[in-house]
């Protein structure tokens, strides 16, 4: 792979990583699912290709904002 694209995936991974982080530390559900989406997103590109992007982002089907009230 050229070295842009590879810059590209550790630059994407990095805010990833950062997401997942800021997430744990917050308890907060949405960094902590955008950041673990976008990792598997990436994991599934660099690994399979195309499709792989897809079958990572079904992790972000799975997310649902919860209604705040009794």
């Amino acid at each position: 792979m050229g070295d842009v694209t590879v810059a590209a995936f550790g630059v994407l991974a990095s805010l990833g990583l950062v997401l997942v982080g800021i997430g744990a530390v917050r308890r907060a559900r949405l960094p902590l699912v955008a950041g673990g989406g976008l990792l598997l997103a990436l994991a599934g590109a660099w690994v399979i290709g195309l499709p792989g992007v897809a079958l990572g982002l079904v992790a972000l089907a799975f997310w649902r904002r919860r209604r705040s009230g009794a």
